[in-house]
Formats: structure tokens, C-alpha cells, sequence
């Protein structure tokens, strides 16, 4: 599958929030592309490219900037399935723009991800009416302990120099 990951803020520093569950990710025979939307234009050829979406939350700047970037994927690619994950994931939990596939893990995301792409055939049709309620949304707030993962994708990244 493919698999676009974005990080909206992170403090001024390169998002390894993005590159390590990439890593995982990729490590299980996914391709995928990352996207500083703080460092780099909105993404057109990559949000065109992608089957899912894979977005950071990990503080509350970053979430309300991942509302806006969800708004703007489900105006051009409705059919995407989602996840936004990180420490604001079960904020987010029955918001508007959630889909029937979409993912919030909360815990290790690496894991959660890898298991949500796993179970997708292919990203799930929305038939334009959103749901009142969103049943199939996952909310995952991970397993106790460390999940060992492969060093961070940085290189897929803006340089270091540039935060």
C-alpha cells in the first residue's frame, strides 16, 4: 500500500514523529513518502500518489493544523482512509471528518498503522453523507512496553538545517 505521512508542527524540529512509524511501516513491504507541511508546500503528486494517509498529532497546535489538512484531503481524495495519530488521537474521536476506516491510535503508532494497512484491502468508499456516528473508527491506545522499530526514515526529510 501507499502510504503518505505528514506532520504539520513540530516545535521547529525535524519530525521524527513521521519518520519512525514510516520506517516500521515500510519495513513491512509498504511504500512511502513524507511531508513537513511545516518546511514544504501542500503535497499535490503525493496526496495523488497516496492510498492512505497517515497524519501526526502529538500536541495541540498540531491537531488543529491536522483538521485543516484533513478538511483539505477529504475535498480532493473523500475516499482516503486517515489516521491521525499521537497523544490527541482519542481527542478527535467522533469529529465530522472521520470516515467508516479511518484510524486513531494513540499508542505506539508504528504498530497500530502497520496493523490498520494490513486489514485494508483497498481504502474504503465514502458515498458522500457523513456518518452520524462512526462505529468502524478505531481507536487504538496501544500495548504496554517498547515495540522495537527501525531507525527513523530522516533522510525523507527536509535536512536538519533547515529547522
Amino acid at each position: 500500500m501507499r502510504v503518505l505521512f505528514l506532520s504539520t508542527y513540530e516545535l521547529g524540529q525535524q519530525p521524527v514523529n513521521i519518520a519512525s512509524p514510516a520506517a516500521a511501516v515500510e519495513a513491512r513491504g509498504h511504500e512511502t513518502r513524507l511531508v513537513d507541511l511545516s518546511q514544504s508546500p501542500w503535497p499535490d503528486g503525493d496526496v495523488a500518489w497516496a492510498q492512505a494517509v497517515a497524519i501526526s498529532i502529538p500536541m495541540h497546535t498540531a491537531t488543529r493544523l491536522a483538521l485543516e489538512v484533513l478538511r483539505a484531503l477529504r475535498d480532493t481524495r473523500p475516499e482516503l482512509c486517515v489516521a491521525l495519530y499521537g497523544l490527541y488521537a482519542p481527542v478527535v474521536e467522533g469529529h465530522d471528518l472521520l470516515r467508516p476506516g479511518d484510524l486513531l491510535p494513540a499508542g505506539d503508532p508504528a504498530a497500530a498503522i502497520s496493523s490498520w494497512l494490513e486489514g485494508m484491502n483497498a481504502p474504503l468508499a465514502f458515498d458522500g453523507e457523513a456518518p452520524v456516528s462512526n462505529p468502524r473508527a478505531q481507536v487504538d491506545l496501544g500495548s504496554p512496553g517498547p515495540t522495537p522499530s527501525p531507525l527513523p526514515l530522516r533522510h525523507l526529510l527536509p535536512p536538519l538545517e533547515g529547522y
